[in-house]
């Protein structure tokens, strides 16, 4: 590795990352909040009469301007930095907008009821960025000492894990024919807009999504969220709906959730299918004890180094959460930055999932010179852009997570993940990996993907968030 990739400073982050916040996500009882700005949703929370302070946690409250709460009919209190406390390692990465996504924090100032049901209304304020939703994955109260005083969550208003339908059961079948053949025309050809009133793009959902939508059944995304999506988008509930019943009736199984990060490693996870292995350990694989890493690496508890055997990176625990789903997801499709001129690659990259399996290493290296033939002449900031801008900052990126979208739709189509001995025959090869893929993981990191303006259209455009995202 480069000297250069990352600096002496990263250090002071690397030590960081052997904590993490550990409170179990209680799935099936997640609070989704998500529509136009102003969506409210309200939950109750049975209070102890001992009374404490809240603690939630949260998936995808990535900017501090996003979410308000109100307790009973007290104030809206902003969840943001200036008001919450953040816990764990969230806390040494700068917190709510900071480089995480899945987040643990106090809110001090929620004046809770002793001894009471006290209501919960959560409200979407809208982003400086493009996202619509954010979920409370836990409700607590944690005593002076951090501890929690109740068993589990006590939400009503829940997220349902299993997406229902969004279809009424008086649809005759011509009536459901006829919207999955809107829904999929929808997400591979409707006109779509970069907010809700904003500018029309040259990409379809299609385009930043798998090709089939897989990618939103396969992490469990709701009805709900895709429809509010749609609205973001500038599609109207109707063509929602009819999108929605599209992804629904995809025969993808659903295997993780928005918030889980893919392939998060964990003890046991090649036992389970290779279907399985994107969706990962689940957020609870992050461990918060680097000593659960340590005995992971060495067994007889004493650091020995056998150099003619390997360690199963995808089975060890680690401290670090990998970015989520929505964090694969390009911000900006490079189509609608760089124009006409990438449709080559476009084509090249898409191409991937219809191959003969026993093919796609040498399609992907056709690929990869087409892009690396673009590049050559294109891959330069558009109109008054520089280097440093962050647009520009923000289509490298993209770009980056656009490759690995595409290569992730073509190895699910085409069943790869398991293939590596087949792609890799040597005897330290692992059946399952990304064959030939060229590092498309490690070159999505901002270090290797942005310009050397680290700080640039990434989250809080801090260096913290910029080295831990790298890392991750």
């Amino acid at each position: 590795m480069s000297p250069n990739l990352f600096p002496p400073r990263l250090a002071a982050v690397l030590c960081l990352l052997l904590v993490a916040s550990g409170i179990p996500v209680q799935a099936g009882r997640i609070i989704e909040v998500t529509g136009v700005p102003g969506t409210m949703i309200s939950s109750t929370l049975s209070v102890p009469a001992a009374g404490g302070t809240l603690r939630l946690r949260t998936h995808g409250l990535v900017t501090p301007e996003m979410g308000s709460l109100r307790v009973n009919s007290g104030p809206w209190i902003p969840l943001n930095n200036a008001r919450c406390v953040a816990e764990g390692i969230a806390a040494r990465l700068n917190g709510i907008g900071g480089a995480l996504d899945t987040i643990s924090f106090t809110v001090p100032e929620a004046a809770l009821n002793r001894g009471a049901r006290n209501t919960l209304t959560f409200r979407f304020n809208g982003s400086a960025g493009t996202e619509t939703a954010f979920r409370i994955l836990d409700l607590n109260v944690v005593d002076g000492a951090g501890q929690p005083l109740l068993p589990v969550s006590d939400p009503v208003q829940i997220y349902v894990s299993v997406i229902p339908s969004v279809r009424p059961a008086s649809y005759t079948q011509a009536v459901v024919d006829a919207q999955l053949a809107q829904g999929q025309n929808l997400w591979k050809n409707g006109i779509i807009r970069d907010t809700w009133s904003g500018t029309t793009v040259s990409a379809h959902c299609s385009d930043c999504h798998a090709t089939d939508g897989r990618d939103l059944k396969y992490f469990n995304y709701s009805s709900r969220s895709i429809i509010e999506r749609s609205r973001f988008h500038g599609l109207d509930t109707a063509s929602g709906t009819a999108i929605a019943a599209y992804i629904e009736s995809a025969p993808t199984a659903r295997v993780g959730y928005p918030w889980d990060p893919p392939y998060q490693p964990a003890p046991g996870l090649d036992g389970r299918p290779v279907s399985n292995w994107a969706a990962g350990g689940g957020i609870g694989a992050v461990t918060d004890d680097d000593q659960v890493t340590l005995a992971a690496l060495f067994p007889g508890g004493t650091p020995s180094f056998n150099f003619s055997s390997t360690i199963n990176t995808r089975q060890l625990p680690v401290g670090i959460p990998m970015p989520d789903w929505n964090s694969w997801l390009p911000k900006v499709h490079p189509l609608d930055y760089w124009g006409d001129s990438f449709k080559p690659v476009d084509a090249a990259f898409k191409m991937l999932r219809t191959v003969p399996p026993e093919q796609f290493q040498v399609h992907l290296a056709n690929a990869w010179a087409t892009h690396f033939n673009w590049a050559a002449t294109y891959l330069h900031p558009m109109g008054a852009d520089t280097e440093t801008s962050p647009a520009y900052q923000i289509a490298l990126y993209s770009l980056a997570r656009w490759r690995l979208v595409r290569v992730w739709d073509a190895l699910q189509t085409l069943g790869l993940e398991d293939d590596g001995k087949t792609m890799f025959p040597w005897p330290e090869s692992a059946e399952r990996t990304w064959p030939g893929t060229g590092g498309l993981a490690f070159l999505a990191a901002p270090h290797a993907s942005m310009t050397t303006s680290q700080l640039n259209g990434l989250r809080d455009g801090t260096e913290t968030t910029w080295f831990f995202r790298s890392l991750q």
